[in-house]
């Protein structure tokens, strides 16, 4: 397994994950789980209303039973939808996305969102009590690792005032033009590993004439240039792409033997934009409360 180890934590994690958002079918997804497997993916991230856990489940299983992995070897992570948040529904949330994987555990759960819909007066004591649910779950020893995504350092802390428990992951859109860096540095601080949702922003960071210019230097792709700004900054990214030759040049980014240098990472600092975001309307509520 491509990991590394991670401080006073003392879990191997992968250094890269593949994403599984915007699939057609569950048949897609199990192919393209099956190939990111058989290429050495070891951490691979679904959520409940990305429709792919069924199709992931299948993927496992098959490369279980083909002995290409044994299930120990494999992070699979999924989230719980801002719909499910709360106490008993995030219980109930879990069930489900159980039944659709057809695993006897989840390496890692997460919170979609720290402020779901129409909630945002009462949003601290809604995620309160999904974390709470999730620690229950975790205890049981039906989850591995617990974590968020999209939270900020204000909404972090109001799960550790409430339980005491910081998490384990945080899961945040992180590309050239997004960095999102004091939310790095504050999670990173408190050895809470942080991942990298659209590492491309969609394929249009591939674009960028700055990222071309030190892709061409280092002789290297845009893609392969950012992945490895990624992993410099420690930063965990989850490519997604349904072409299998893509799924395997993404994976093979973690071998190329190259650095960027200081100067050049400080370029691309400068390429942040407090608005480079995706357009999702979940963003209004996150950044406002």
């Amino acid at each position: 397994m491509v990991s590394r180890q991670l401080g006073v934590k003392q879990n191997v994690f992968p250094i890269i994950g593949f994403g599984t958002s915007e699939f057609e079918s569950d048949d897609q997804v199990r192919s393209c789980v099956g190939i990111a497997i058989e290429t050495g993916y070891r951490l691979i991230d679904t959520a409940s209303i990305y429709g792919s856990e069924k199709g992931i489940g299948e993927a496992v299983r098959d490369a279980i039973a083909t002995g290409v992995i044994k299930r120990e070897d494999i992070w699979i992570s999924s989230k719980v939808a801002n719909a499910d948040q709360g106490y008993d529904r995030a219980k109930i949330a879990f069930e489900h996305t159980m039944e659709n994987l057809g695993l006897d555990f989840l390496d890692l759960y997460l919170i979609h969102w720290p402020i779901p819909k129409d909630k945002q007066d009462c949003y601290q004591a809604l995620n309160a009590e999904t974390w709470r649910a999730m620690i229950d779950l975790k205890e049981q020893g039906l989850i591995k690792e617990i974590g968020v995504c999209n939270f900020l350092p204000r909404h972090i802390r109001n799960l550790v005032d409430t339980t005491g428990i910081l998490p384990f992951v945080n899961q945040l859109e992180i590309h050239p033009r997004y960095q999102q860096i004091e939310t790095v540095n504050w999670c990173q601080e408190r050895n809470i590993i942080v991942e990298a949702w659209c590492p491309f922003r969609h394929g249009k960071i591939l674009n960028e004439p700055l990222l071309m210019q030190l892709a061409a230097k280092y002789g290297v792709s845009v893609s392969e240039l950012c992945l490895k700004w990624d992993m410099q900054n420690d930063i965990v990214p989850l490519p997604k792409t349904k072409n299998f030759d893509r799924i395997k040049v993404n994976f093979d980014t973690v071998n190329l033997d190259f650095c960027i240098d200081s100067d050049d990472l400080e370029l691309i600092r400068g390429l942040d934009r407090a608005d480079g975001h995706e357009d999702y309307w979940n963003y209004k509520r996150q950044l406002s409360f």
